[in-house]
């Protein structure tokens, strides 16, 4: 195919420009035919422009062999609006280009050139050409299936902004001296080898982005732009031996992509001003190397922007500091505590590799995330995620924001730091937290076991989650000036050991596992252990104020102060021992036990302010300690008392003045103490009861703001309880009993009490049973043979003794609420990241670039003195002045209309059968 001089192909369409297929179509593709060789002569012109509205068309110059073009092809955008066409010049063995190509856009987006051959140089005459091209704005390709070699400087400032250039070689992409586009993008692609770039030479795309992208091992050199920076080995290691610094300037940007198929290699610093970094290891790790000239690690510092870095293997956070300093002079110091954390957060900043105020994001696809460096209490949202394990070695904290820790089956690891460094606990430097995420949530998930130290313990005033398909062997809530606003623990493999320590609310669940967990005074607290072979509760202490508890097997509760209302339902056996609480409901598939935990009178071993009582066995006994287990129930505000099992029910003293209902369904009900006696205040020294308080004599064993002259006691004359109902399939053991209102006994047994039994309403006194009962008289014991029923005023007139007063409790923790945000005791302010140290950086991303003041300028000195690094040289002491040669292109020759008019304009396919 051959196009002379004369040759006028057009296309041209009022809203849109046709096609022009000359040799081929669009990389030789279709089944048009393709000629063996193409030449077109200089003065030959092929248009497909848009000549209104619309975008222009697609004018391609193909052979399967020796491509010469020395014509000219456009394929412009339409004035009033559109964008520029696509075109291509290839050969698919050789290819020389010496035309002219405009795919510019008035209106629009420009268009797209594409040159294809097996080698391509770039000499002056070529690189002369992809100038003119570029300044009409005009984006091209230059596409080698061998290698592509730059030996002449690319200058595509001039004309029109926004001209990229993309070079994509099979093998290597070898460019010799400086690339520069007006704010167009660089691509340069090499398939199976590497891009390299001459020292001394740079890449400048204004604010456009420049990615390099090779098969092998890559390293970076001189890329500028004020874009995006994306070094990319899809197969090697990437590795950063020159410094990438985009701090220097004044205007925000630098945004920077390393992404290896290995292995990056961070050698120097990279530092952008608020653009994001990403880095990606796909098979391999993240290597941050240490500083040895300034005694520090190599750092990733982004401003305001996220980091991310993911690898295929482990992912580190850079070496670890040192686990003990040395002592400085203290001389003359007066807050030697003050002076000493500062010196301690001065000694670590230099380990710090990760710097941003934005979101930091490590992640490891195929192996273990390891903090082994501090993260730094400038950081905003912080996320590691493993596909095995995290081990948090050193302090991770962020500025109220969000830190989310997400693992596999090698779980969540978070160990303590000695605070003083080795200095000791004498000089007041204090503990801080592991970890510590301010306001913001605190997230921790994981397929294995997570165990968080109790040195340190974890903080924040946000949300704590601990999510675990398997245990959390241990853990706590740093003991600090703020709690958090809720926390949820779910370990399917149950909990071993948790200090929750206070929250509004706190909830703890194990769908396989038992729960230990210590709270301390919380607004709400919910436990549930649903395994019926495994799911056991431990707790006690400042239990909270609305507590719900469900066990799967058993639950165990000790020395619970301060609680409010519970709610406890366990599959099997309930252990209590001691309360202090508003009211409890216990319910459980077998036994419930109360113990008194060694005390004795007057102490109560449980003590309800205000509520009730209620004790469900569905299968099996409900006992208040025993013979030697001295057990003393206070129930206020003549509040209820409810026992029902499913077996037998012993209960000892009890103080309560409200309704008593006892029931043993199939067992017996044993009453170790009256039920109803006189309660009065006793002095153990003179063995004296007081029907009032008498502050002389008993301000040594009843003292408080409960207790004051004169005050009566809990009942001295004895009206006993609104009413008893006792209620056995078996035998009923009792005491006496006095009611002030009815007293209901029915026994499948027999009946035996050692007093008398009566209430304060006429006849109120009935009694049913299926054995013998056992009236106690003065005159003598009178045995009822059964069945038997009464109706009276009293059985038996045995008098009830007085019973003991119990002992208010008065160890009453304060309510703890969420407090204002304070500074670790251990580390304030903490780990403050250093500012960006540029001494040895050479490639610059994110800098200023250029000026674009058109093409018969050269780069100034004063124009990149901004962006230069030490050692380099400016562009205009490299690149010589050359004038522009500028298209004349002749509007007034006739042209060859082979389609086009008024609409789109048509396909034309020229090719040789």
């Amino acid at each position: 195919m051959h196009l002379t001089s004369s040759a006028k192909l057009n296309a041209d369409g009022i809203f849109g420009g046709g096609k022009l297929h000359v040799g081929g179509a669009y990389q030789g593709g279709n089944d048009t035919y393709r000629s063996k060789s193409t030449q077109i002569d200089d003065g030959a012109i092929l248009s497909a422009d848009a000549l209104s509205r619309g975008d222009g068309g697609e004018v391609v110059v193909w052979s399967d062999g020796h491509t010469v073009y020395s014509g000219s092809i456009s394929a412009r955008g339409g004035a009033e609006g559109g964008d520029g066409g696509i075109v291509e010049v290839s050969g698919k063995q050789m290819l020389d280009f010496y035309g002219m190509v405009d795919a510019g856009a008035s209106n629009g987006k420009a268009g797209s050139l594409l040159l294809d051959p097996y080698d391509f140089t770039i000499g002056m005459a070529e690189a002369s050409l992809i100038d003119r091209v570029l300044r009409t704005g005009t984006s091209t390709y230059v596409s080698a299936d061998n290698d592509i070699n730059v030996n002449y400087v690319i200058d595509g400032r001039g004309r029109y902004a926004g001209g990229g250039l993309t070079l994509s070689a099979a093998k290597d992409i070898n460019v010799n001296v400086y690339i520069v586009t007006d704010n167009g993008a660089v691509n340069l692609y090499a398939g199976s080898g590497t891009v390299n770039l001459a020292q001394g030479k740079a890449v400048y795309a204004g604010t456009a982005p420049i990615t390099v992208r090779s098969g092998s091992s890559l390293t970076n050199a001189s890329y500028l732009t004020g874009g995006r920076l994306s070094l990319i080995s899809t197969q090697g290691f990437v590795n950063i031996n020159q410094g990438i610094d985009s701090s220097i300037t004044p205007v925000p940007g630098g945004h920077v992509t390393l992404a290896a198929g290995n292995d990056v290699n961070l050698n120097k610093d990279l530092v952008t001003y608020d653009g994001d970094v990403n880095i990606a290891a796909t098979n391999g790790i993240l290597n941050i190397a240490w500083d040895n000239t300034n005694s520090r690690t190599y750092r990733i510092q982004s401003g305001s922007a996220p980091i991310t870095a993911t690898t295929g293997g482990n992912l580190t956070t850079g070496p670890a500091p040192p686990t003990t300093f040395a002592v400085p002079d203290l001389t003359g110091i007066a807050d030697q505590a003050a002076y000493l954390r500062a010196y301690i957060v001065d000694q670590l900043k230099p380990y710090i590799a990760f710097s941003t105020t934005g979101k930091l994001s490590l992640i490891s696809t195929g192996g273990d995330v390891t903090v082994d460096a501090p993260i730094p209490d400038t950081t905003g949202e912080i996320v590691l995620t493993a596909a095995d394990k995290v081990a948090v070695n050193h302090k991770v904290l962020s500025n109220d924001q969000p830190i989310t820790i997400t693992a596999g089956a090698g779980g969540i690891e978070v160990n303590g730091t000695d605070d003083t460094y080795g200095m000791g606990s004498s000089y007041g430097i204090g503990t801080s937290p592991a970890i510590d995420s301010g306001s913001g949530p605190l997230t921790f998930r994981a397929l294995g076991d997570i165990s968080i130290t109790t040195q340190n313990g974890v903080s924040t005033s946000g949300k704590l989650t601990i999510d675990t398909r398997s245990k959390i062997l241990q853990g706590a809530v740093a003991s600090y000036a703020y709690s958090p606003s809720e926390i949820e623990l779910i370990a399917d493999g149950g909990i071993d050991s948790f200090n929750a320590k206070f929250s509004p609310k706190i909830s703890a669940t194990s769908s396989g596992g038992a729960i230990h967990l210590d709270v301390l005074n919380p607004g709400q607290l919910i436990i549930n252990a649903l395994s019926p072979t495994a799911g056991d509760v431990f707790t006690g202490g400042l239990i909270g104020h609305i507590v719900n508890i469900h066990a799967g097997r058993d639950i165990n509760l000790s020395n619970v102060r301060e609680g409010g209302t519970l709610v406890l339902n366990a599959g099997r056996d309930a252990n209590l021992n001691t309360f202090i609480i508003d009211s409890l409901d216990v319910t459980a598939g077998r036994n419930i036990y109360f113990s008194g935990s060694g005390l004795a009178s007057p102490e109560p071993t449980i003590w309800l302010r205000g509520g009730d009582l209620i004790a469900t066995s569905t299968g099996g006994d409900i006992s208040f300690g025993g013979p030697s287990d001295y057990s003393a129930v206070h129930i206020s505000d003549e509040k209820n008392l409810a026992l029902d099992a499913y077996g037998s029910v012993t209960l000892g003293l009890l103080e309560t003045l409200g309704p008593v209902s006892i029931t043993a369904r199939t067992g017996d009900i044993t009453l170790r103490s009256d039920i109803g006696p006189a309660v009065q205040f006793y002095d153990p020294n003179a063995d004296t009861f007081y029907a009032s308080y008498d502050q002389n004599a008993l301000s040594q064993i009843y003292s408080g703001a409960d207790y004051y002259p004169g005050k009566p006691s809990f009942d001295p004359t004895g009206n006993g309880p609104a009413s008893l109902f006792l209620h056995a399939g078996g035998n009923i053991i009792m005491q006496g009993a006095k009611a002030s209102g009815t007293v209901t006994i029915v026994a499948g047994g027999t009946l035996t009490p050692a007093k008398g039994i009566s209430s304060g309403v006429t006849n109120g006194v009935n009694i049913n049973t299926g054995g013998e009962a056992l009236e106690k008289l003065l005159s003598g014991d009178v045995v009822h043979p059964g069945p038997y029923n009464y109706t009276g005023n009293y059985f038996g007139d045995i008098p009830l003794a007085t019973q003991v007063q119990l002992r208010a409790p008065y160890d009453v923790a304060p309510a703890i609420t969420p407090g204002p945000r304070v500074d670790p005791p251990g580390l304030p302010g903490a780990l403050t990241a250093l500012p960006a140290l540029p001494p040895d950086l050479v490639n610059v991303s994110g800098s200023g670039v250029p000026g674009a003041s058109g093409a018969n300028d050269s780069l100034s000195e004063s124009e990149i003195e901004a962006m230069r690094a030490a050692g380099n040289a400016g562009l205009s002491e490299i690149i010589p002045d050359e004038e522009e040669n500028t298209d004349e292109e002749d509007n007034n020759k006739n042209l060859m209309e082979f389609a086009g008019g008024r609409g789109v304009g048509q396909t034309t396919d020229f090719g040789i059968k």
